[in-house]
């Protein structure tokens, strides 16, 4: 019988995150000049303990605003120049 508390069970919301994070962390990011590159593999990824991959895609997301925030204030100076 099915019971509404996951007490040892992990959602599908919680393997759409994970997944989420590893493409992330294994997607280039390009933003105009900038190029954000990872060194993981998704293995590593996966196999990587949930605190240190948090880690790691906190300092990655962190990374993609400055280089979108970067390639927009470039954007809008080469607009200006026209």
């Amino acid at each position: 019988m099915p019971s509404e508390h996951h007490f040892f069970g992990l959602t599908a919301d919680y393997d759409q995150r994970v997944m989420d994070q590893i493409f992330d962390l294994t997607v280039n990011l390009n933003a105009g000049d900038y190029s954000l590159t990872s060194n993981f593999t998704f293995t590593e990824l996966y196999e990587m303990p949930v605190n240190l991959r948090s880690y790691y895609y906190l300092k990655f997301a962190n990374l993609k605003a400055e280089l979108q925030k970067i390639a927009s204030e470039n954007a809008q100076k080469n607009k200006g120049k026209r």
